[in-house]
């Protein structure tokens, strides 16, 4: 085990040094919190991001959308589509889960989820419109090239401004992110409705 394990940090340390000159790096990495694995899963799914014509495309491809059931007239959803890359909805789960940990400070993308449970939905669901989130958020910044501002995002959600200074974004340890992969298909999201992206 420890010579895997000893094997597993080269492969990451090498994985780093690939994606370190990547144009989308310093974009994704600027997000509250990181891990070269994500960045380097992004980098290989999203490719050219002219390919998608809005949020709505680009999302729906990282796997964050809901799946629509229509009954006679209505039309309603009835949990997370399974069509998207699994990749990427991987990561962007893994990505919302370690951000609501106690260890990690409070970020607008936490505010959003709590301002959602607080409205009554299932904690379940909240995670999947937060894991939503970060894709349209990842889809403005790379489509602008500007690294994540957390000023503006506040502003743009109409939350507060933070007290003091806002810290550096936070590296993921790399065995943790490894147990979210491994445990992932037990991270299942049900209801996804829309929630405005603005929000």
């Amino acid at each position: 085990l420890p010579i895997l394990e000893e094997a597993r940090k080269e492969l990451v340390e090498q994985l780093s040094r690939a994606i370190a000159s990547h144009p989308y790096t310093p974009i994704i990495e600027s997000l509250p919190i990181k891990s070269p694995i994500w960045t380097a899963t992004l980098i290989a799914v999203i490719g050219n991001l002219d390919r998608f014509q809005n949020y709505a495309e680009f999302k729906a491809y990282m796997g964050w959308y809901p799946k629509v059931a229509q009954s006679g007239t209505s039309v309603y959803s009835t949990g997370l589509a399974k069509h998207g890359v699994r990749l990427t909805r991987n990561v962007l789960g893994q990505m919302s889960v370690l951000l609501l940990a106690p260890t990690i400070r409070t970020t607008p993308f936490r505010e959003f989820y709590e301002k959602l449970v607080a409205r009554g939905m299932k904690p379940a669901t909240a995670k999947g419109h937060m894991a939503g989130k970060l894709a349209v958020v990842l889809y403005g910044m790379l489509k602008t090239m500007k690294p994540y501002d957390e000023r503006k995002h506040r502003k743009d959600m109409g939350l507060p401004e933070p007290e003091g200074v806002i810290l550096n974004t936070v590296e993921a340890p790399d065995d943790l992110v490894k147990v979210l992969d491994d445990e992932t298909d037990a991270f299942e999201i049900t209801d996804l409705d829309d929630v405005d992206p603005s929000e």
